[in-house]
């Protein structure tokens, strides 16, 4: 087993849109590379893995290798590049003008992301 640190993802497992995104990025991860954390686990501590528990039920929230937080488009950013996919993507959220889209776009989303419908609460202890 590697001693590197991963890159660990905490998303809501209960937001339909979010897990299906998660489920795609699973489908490009290395499990040496990446690990993902569902936020809405009763098991879940926020304060454990370093995390503000209000912010990261707002916005999503990626832990580094280097155990720093990137957050909202930053977090995708390093997603992206961690998987080595949507370079194109990764590409144009880093620079401006489209920086400031994909920021304005991602504000909006986590405003109406609480409106979304939510699956059904389950206890899973992963």
């Amino acid at each position: 087993m590697s001693s590197t640190p991963k890159t660990t993802i905490y998303y809501d497992g209960k937001c339909h849109l979010c897990s299906r995104e998660i489920n795609e990025y699973r489908k490009h991860a290395n499990a040496n590379r990446l690990s993902f954390i569902d936020i809405s686990n009763v098991y879940f501590d926020p304060e454990s893995e370093g995390v503000d528990p209000k912010e990261v039920q707002q916005t999503l929230h990626v832990k580094k290798r280097d155990r720093s937080l990137a957050k909202g488009v930053d977090a995708f950013i390093e997603i992206w590049r961690t998987l080595e996919i949507l370079k194109w993507l990764t590409f144009l959220a880093e620079h401006q003008p489209t920086r400031t889209l994909f920021k304005v776009g991602y504000v909006i989303f986590a405003r109406l992301r609480p409106l979304l419908p939510k699956k059904a609460c389950k206890i899973d202890k992963n």
